[in-house]
């Protein structure tokens, strides 16, 4: 069983995995994995974490990345396999992102809050 070297923003679980009551529920059953990234942990969301939640071959896993190199973005991979992920798609906040089944639905990310800056986060 993999686990995270961080605690995930988020994970998504089909109701019978969480009716076993069984704790800690096992990475590698989870339907979506979302991470937020700060400054600090950015590049570990972008590669450690990727890898972690591709090998535990979760399906669909969400960055949302205000410390984007190419400005704040949400990226979604999917087809999680042989510990990698097959496809991903690469958002601005302000655009939406398309999950698919089983949620079916487009996340808004205008609400996304982009990152302080320096300034403000000494304040």
């Amino acid at each position: 069983m993999w686990r995270s070297s961080t605690f995930p923003a988020s994970l998504s679980y089909p109701k019978e995995v969480l009716r076993r009551g069984e704790l800690p529920v096992p990475a590698e059953e989870a339907l979506l994995a979302v991470e937020i990234t700060s400054r600090g942990n950015a590049e570990t969301d972008r590669t450690e974490e990727l890898r972690g939640y591709a090998n535990a071959a979760v399906p669909l896993y969400l960055l949302v990345d205000s410390w984007h190199p190419n400005g704040a973005a949400a990226t979604l991979f999917e087809n999680s396999g042989n510990g990698t992920y097959q496809r991903h798609t690469t958002v601005p906040f302000g655009k939406p992102i398309a999950l698919p089944e089983p949620f079916d639905l487009e996340l808004d990310t205008s609400e996304f809050p982009l990152p302080a800056t320096a300034a403000e986060e000494d304040d």
